[in-house]
């Protein structure tokens, strides 16, 4: 098999001379992908086969263009470049097809010491979540499903896509650097190449002949409509002799073959034999598919017949075989059996009949291994809303569906964002999780986490797509608008996380009743967002108050505890602390959401948080520093005790009391749903940092602290 094995980079060494050129009109459906050819240069021609190639650079988002640095072997145009992936550990291609469409699918990998290292490299190459093969150059010969010649490996597989894309991926699996010099697809008929289940992995194409012809070494398009590479097996000086015609052979099969292919044919010299082939695989394939190609091509005189048995590992698959004169025809060997006693060898024989007078006749032999592929790919819903979210400046070759929408919406750019999001588990894209359990069905993404990822404007609807989504977290980025109703049609939700956004409006109503029902939303951290009807009229009692009360309550129980103690260990008469500060005096007591937000430009500065909401740092007429305390829409208890209990009257007598011992209230904001309370500003931070030393000025002695706590104790009675 010596032959075999070198033809394909043999072919590349010589250059056909082709009469004519085929128009761009018959490779319609054909990608022919020159890997790592820049992408601002134009597509071109390849002239031995007219064959229009173009950069790689639309189909995958990944790796480092090379070319090949071996001056010793003159490789194709097409070959000369190539794209390797020194970073991630699964790097895929995406490429548009048609459902249901078979197609011949070719990788070439050519080396040529590209990186200078003059390395043997290996790795996985996968067909969507499936391994496909392992390219190893430094067993190149292990079986002859490899075309190879020193630096060079070519693949092929027969497959049929169920959904609209198709991800080829090149997998890291040691410490060597994937790389690809080209990657080509060609559509066939759908009644040509069928299996049962799986695909077909190529194991060899050949035609047969004993006399050498070097301009007939490698066969394919233009002459091949379908671009199928059919190399020639020349056995000079063998049992065999070669018969030729110059006449037309034609071909109706839907296996559209080239005529070029059945110009010469190959039969024992001694006529009684039979034709025998044997093909060594090194690599277990329990099952193989085998096509012969017949037509015989010899005039046959009246009386002259042409009957054989066809035989294969020993199981007798046609009896009395007659091929057709001038008329190419194909003879399937389906579920051939292989690796019996751990030799996997396919085995052929054409045996001469009783009744024939004229020997067997071998044209053209494909074999395939057939290879399984367990992993189903994700519900392709899915895939077309997370496909939306990512692109980084990529130009998106297909309409693929949902997770890979929301990829292109937010421009994402995760590197392992390649390939099947769900499956194999092990390559799974970050962020999502997903429902494996069922083998038979296809996985389903449950879990989306986007958080801190940049995510800018509004919320995608394609979101919806994602219709078993359970959990999604969209916290810590920069969303805008508001918290879409669509959320409301997703059944399976039961976490939405929000929070620390630019989100503004009202929750709609829908949100809100599937709260009731046990959805989790989070949307702190959002102080434009309204937990209800944003500029409602309604009833609002004693708003303030609540705020007020919880925090000096909770001090003045603390505080009544320390004062007991004190009058029974303390006998002396305490003075109070010197007040450090006149409090503010605003002529303005009641402000305006906007008012708010000019004071403390535009909420820029956070001093501190507690649990009814964030305090922000502000001026009041630009002299006076002031603390500005949000209510946080987060804090529903506190919320509805504040609509419930409080009235303005009372927050005006707030204002009005004074003690040395109590931070001021300056004013207040009720204005829909946004409720503020503005203080005057503590310049040395808050008591309980003073009193932990956690502040730079030196501990409280406890003298100090005792007063502290009996002159707080004051304050909360004034309050009462």
């Amino acid at each position: 098999m010596e032959g075999i094995q070198s033809a394909f980079f043999l072919a590349l060494m010589w250059r056909f001379f082709i009469t004519h050129l085929a128009s761009a009109q018959g490779q319609v459906g054909f990608i022919s992908l020159d890997c790592g050819m820049p992408s601002n240069e134009s597509s071109y021609t390849e002239y031995s086969t007219s064959l229009i190639y173009s950069s790689d650079a639309d189909f995958i988002r990944t790796g480092k263009r090379g070319r090949i640095k071996n001056d010793e072997i003159e490789y194709l145009k097409p070959y000369r470049n190539l794209r390797y992936f020194p970073e991630g550990s699964r790097n895929c291609y995406n490429l548009t097809v048609v459902p249901g469409v078979t197609y011949l699918i070719r990788a070439v990998f050519a080396y040529g010491n590209y990186d200078g290292l003059k390395t043997m490299p290996k790795f996985d190459l996968h067909i969507g979540p499936n391994l496909w093969t392992t390219i190893d150059f430094e067993d190149q010969l292990s079986d002859i499903s490899k075309i190879t010649m020193q630096e060079g490996i070519v693949e092929e597989i027969i497959h049929m896509s169920k959904s609209n894309y198709l991800d080829i991926c090149l997998v890291t699996t040691g410490t060597t650097t994937p790389f690809i010099s080209g990657l080509e697809l060609r559509p066939l008929r759908e009644d040509s190449y069928t299996t049962e289940s799986g695909s077909l992995k190529l194991l060899f194409r050949q035609r047969f002949i004993s006399d050498f012809d070097e301009f007939d070494l490698q066969i394919r398009y233009p002459y091949d409509v379908h671009d199928r590479n059919w190399y020639t097996e020349v056995e000079v000086g063998s049992d065999w002799t070669q018969i030729n015609t110059t006449l037309n052979v034609s071909s109706s099969d839907p296996f559209e073959m080239p005529q070029r292919l059945f110009s010469k044919a190959v039969t024992p010299k001694n006529s009684s034999k039979p034709i025998k082939m044997s093909w060594l695989l090194r690599k277990p394939y329990h099952q193989v598919d085998a096509y012969l190609h017949f037509a015989d091509i010899q005039a046959l005189q009246p009386n002259d017949t042409r009957i054989f048995d066809v035989i294969c590992n020993n199981h007798t698959f046609y009896t009395e075989y007659r091929p057709l004169e001038f008329m190419v025809e194909t003879v399937p060997l389906k579920s051939i059996n292989m690796c019996e006693d751990r030799i996997c060898a396919l085995d052929l024989a054409l045996i001469k009949a009783k009744s024939s007078t004229l020997p067997p006749l071998l044209n053209v032999v494909e074999a395939f291994g057939v290879l399984q592929l367990p992993n189903l790919e994700t519900d392709e819903n899915d895939v077309y809303v997370i496909l939306n979210v990512i692109i980084d400046n990529y130009k998106l070759c297909m309409a693929v569906i949902a997770i890979k929408k929301i990829q292109a919406t937010y421009r994402l750019h995760k590197i392992n964002w390649q390939g099947d999001p769900c499956s194999p588990v092990l390559y799974k894209w970050d962020g999502l999780n997903c429902s494996n359990a069922n083998l038979s069905t296809s996985p389903r993404i449950i879990s989306l986490d986007l958080s801190t990822s940049g995510l800018n404007g509004t919320i995608s609807p394609d979101i919806t797509n994602l219709s078993q989504l359970q959990k999604l977290d969209l916290s810590t980025n920069n969303l805008t608008g508001g918290v879409p109703e669509f959320f409301s049609s997703m059944k399976a939700l039961n976490v939405i996380d929000l929070s620390y956004n630019n989100l503004s409006g009202s929750v709609p109503q829908a949100i809100r009743n599937m709260e009731k029902k046990g959805l989790k939303l989070i949307v702190e951290g959002n102080p434009n967002l309204c937990l209800s009807s944003c500029g409602t009229n309604g009833k609002r009692k004693r708003k303030v108050y609540v705020i007020i009360f919880v925090s000096i309550a909770s001090i003045g129980i603390i505080a009544a505890v320390v004062v007991l103690l004190m009058i029974i260990s303390i006998n002396k008469k305490k003075t109070p602390l010197k007040a450090l500060r006149p409090p503010i005096v605003a002529k303005k007591r009641s402000f305006t959401f906007g008012n708010v937000k000019e004071m403390t430009n535009n909420f820029a500065r956070v001093v501190g948080e507690g649990g009814f909401g964030i305090v922000y740092h502000g001026y009041l007429n630009q002299e006076e520093q002031v603390a500005a305390k949000v209510l946080s829409q987060s804090s529903a208890q506190g919320y509805e005790q504040f609509k419930a209990e409080v009235t303005v009257p009372e927050v005006e007598l707030l204002i009005r009391v004074h003690h040395v011992n109590l931070v001021s209230l300056v004013g207040y904001c009720d204005e829909g749903d946004h409720l503020v309370l503005i203080y005057e500003y503590m310049h040395n931070e808050d008591l309980r940092k003073l009193l932990s030393g956690e502040c730079a000025s030196p501990p409280l002695s406890w003298e100090n602290r005792l007063r502290i706590a009996a002159e707080t104790a004051q304050g909360s009675l004034l309050i009462a």
